[in-house]
Order: structure tokens, then C-alpha cells, then sequence
């Protein structure tokens, strides 16, 4: 399938289907009842229907939704929002930069009890060999591996700040719609 100018839509059904958009030719959308990446050019991916299927970003800011079923959802590099919508859903971040100060994901919909999210990719102490996990705390005390959840009431957004190489500076920021202080399920890395 080939876009042109203006924005487009592309139903996927096939693991075979192709999607080719230019670039900077308006907001294009995919629709895919299978696992999906999204390929070069192209900014927001919708799952359909109720199987358990994957969404995957690229480097730009994309809008991904979930479908009825349990989805993994990656939104790679760019500020992303992403939306898991009914079921378990994991939200998968490999590294730092998939959602910097400058550039943070969104995810509007985290459920507490049933959502997770993945960071075992993600090395908590840079300055120590292999992957690290991270240990949730209330504020940075200069530690690599530390994560703070903090809410703001006026705004309605959680922000969740990683530190991983201990100089008291948020490296990471996910920000999360809603009150979610007390959220601990986290997928780390490390032993």
C-alpha cells in the first residue's frame, strides 16, 4: 500500500502487507489486526479487534492504541501516547531515550492493577556491569537505579523519573494520566 500527499489510513491484515508513506505528507494511521510496526513516515497505529497482538513505534511521535485483548505496546524513540484500552497490557520502554525530559511518552489509560510496566531492558546503574533493576523511592538521594513516582494534582499526571547513574537527575520521564503513586507492577532487570 502507498500513501500520497495528505493524511491516509491502511488496513492491515496480512503479516505480507506492505505500508510505504513520503515523508512529511500529512498524519497517516494504520489499523492492523495483527502485530504491527510502524514503518518509516508513518505516526499512529490502532489494533483491532480482541486478539493478543503487539504494536511497535518508530522514532517519531506516534499514537498507539491497544485493542480488547492483552497487548505489548513499544513505543520507541519520539513522544509518544500510548493507550492500552481493556485487558492486561505491558508497556515496553528499551531504553532511556524512548521517552526523555524533552521528548516524554504518555500513557493515558495505565490500570493498577492489571497493566505493567517493562524495563527490563533498561540498565538501572549505568556505572555497574550488566543490567541493573531500580528501586522505587519517594525522591532521588543520589543512588543509580532509583525510581519516584510523584503526582500533580493540578495537571492530573503522574510523572515517573528514573535515575541511572546516580548524580540525583531524572535521565527518564514517562508520564502517566492519573494518580498513580502507588502503581509496583514493574518489570526490571537485573537479579
Amino acid at each position: 500500500m502507498f500513501g500520497g500527499m495528505g493524511d491516509d489510513r491502511y488496513y492491515v491484515y496480512n503479516v505480507g502487507d506492505l505500508v510505504t508513506e513520503a515523508s512529511s505528507s500529512g498524519r497517516d494511521w494504520v489499523y492492523s489486526s495483527i502485530s504491527w510496526t510502524l514503518g518509516a513516515n508513518l505516526e499512529a497505529l490502532t489494533l483491532t479487534g480482541d486478539d493478543w497482538i503487539n504494536a511497535t513505534g518508530n522514532s517519531k511521535a506516534n499514537a498507539i492504541y491497544g485493542n480488547a485483548g492483552r497487548n505489548v505496546i513499544t513505543g520507541g524513540r519520539g513522544a509518544d501516547v500510548m493507550t492500552g484500552k481493556a485487558s492486561s497490557d505491558t508497556f515496553v520502554f528499551t531504553s532511556i531515550s524512548d521517552s526523555t525530559l524533552g521528548d516524554s511518552d504518555r500513557i493515558t489509560d495505565l490500570n493498577d492493577n492489571s497493566d505493567k510496566i517493562d524495563f527490563r531492558q533498561i540498565d538501572g546503574d549505568v556505572n555497574t556491569a550488566g543490567v541493573q533493576g531500580f528501586t522505587i523511592v519517594d525522591s532521588f538521594s543520589g543512588h543509580a537505579g532509583e525510581l519516584v513516582l510523584s503526582y500533580d494534582a493540578s495537571t492530573d499526571i503522574t510523572s515517573l523519573t528514573v535515575d541511572v547513574n546516580g548524580d540525583g537527575v531524572a535521565d527518564m520521564l514517562v508520564r502517566l494520566n492519573g494518580e498513580h503513586e502507588s502503581f509496583d507492577r514493574f518489570l526490571f532487570g537485573g537479579g
